[in-house]
């Protein structure tokens, strides 16, 4: 113990508007403390006394904080504040769920088959983010990348038109028949 009180050592203290730095050895520190400074929280003066304080740190002022803007997700600011949950219990509602779970959800169809059945059920134009929507709320593994290239090529069987949130496809006459054919067909 006597080898710690006879090295020199540095202690900074700061409290409130107070602060003090020592520099000695366990000994001297502990008298100058005990002799100057106070755990009474009355006893603290928060006015300027640069004589008791000795040179004080400078503070530098405060930052103003840089807010983001809040970013709405496309299914708030779509237009009529598209849900695909409701399409999607529309569809299993439907009287002849049964021929799309086995054709669409649970068998084979291949993404332009997806991507048309949600349009041809919809029987409006949608975006290919909306009939990805759709299909995930069906639980239809498939990216939004998928549904873009399904629907890109089979672009002679879509009317297109520029929508809030990009490109919104409608399937033409010819291509909504044949889809029902094989839908529906046996």
């Amino acid at each position: 113990m006597e080898d710690v009180e006879a090295q020199s050592m540095r202690v900074s203290l700061k409290r409130g508007s107070q602060a003090v730095e020592i520099e000695g050895t366990l000994k001297e520190i502990q008298e100058i403390l005990d002799q100057w400074w106070t755990t009474d929280p009355s006893a603290i003066d928060d006015a300027e006394d640069d004589t008791d304080v000795g040179n004080k740190p400078e503070t530098k002022p405060a930052k103003a904080r840089k807010r983001r803007p809040v970013r709405k997700t496309e299914s708030v600011s779509t237009k009529d504040n598209f849900d695909p949950r409701i399409m999607a219990n529309a569809i299993k509602e439907h009287a002849k769920f049964e021929i799309f779970r086995e054709k669409i959800i649970l068998g084979s169809a291949n993404r332009t088959q997806k991507s048309k059945f949600v349009i041809w059920h919809a029987d409006t134009p949608m975006t290919s983010g909306q009939v990805q929507k759709v299909l995930q709320a069906l639980d239809v593994k498939i990216d939004a990348s998928n549904v873009s290239r399904g629907l890109s090529s089979a672009r002679t069987d879509f009317i297109t038109s520029e929508g809030t949130f990009g490109p919104e496809y409608k399937l033409t006459a010819r291509a909504r028949a044949e889809f029902e054919a094989w839908l529906l067909g046996a």
